[in-house]
């Protein structure tokens, strides 16, 4: 005999978000752009953001969700920092290397 199972027990009935979700969302955006300027420019990373806007896969308005990110370099490599305008939550947890994301928690 097969059993019928209401499949609303197994949801959840409210909705669950990631209080992290907008500055890494901010910073996926910088590390792709990145790497589309690495290709256009010498093969070189930029620190300056506005350098990226036209590289932001979602448009530079995705910026607006956080205070204006840092960015720094070195040979091979850059590091991208942002900050939650509301939370003033920063994104050091979440360095961004030229090949990978390494999330530190």
């Amino acid at each position: 005999m097969i059993q019928k199972i209401k499949l609303e027990h197994f949801f959840f009935s409210s909705k669950i978000t990631d209080p992290d979700w907008q500055i890494r969302s901010v910073a996926m955006q910088l590390y792709y752009a990145q790497h589309h300027y690495y290709s256009q420019h010498n093969h070189t990373y930029t620190t300056n953001v506005t350098d990226l806007y036209s590289y932001i896969p979602l448009g530079e308005e995705i910026l607006t969700c956080s205070e204006l990110p840092t960015i720094t370099t070195q040979p091979g490599k850059f590091v991208v920092q942002v900050m939650d305008l509301k939370t003033q939550k920063n994104s050091s947890n979440y360095q961004l290397f030229t090949s990978k994301v390494t999330f530190m928690l």
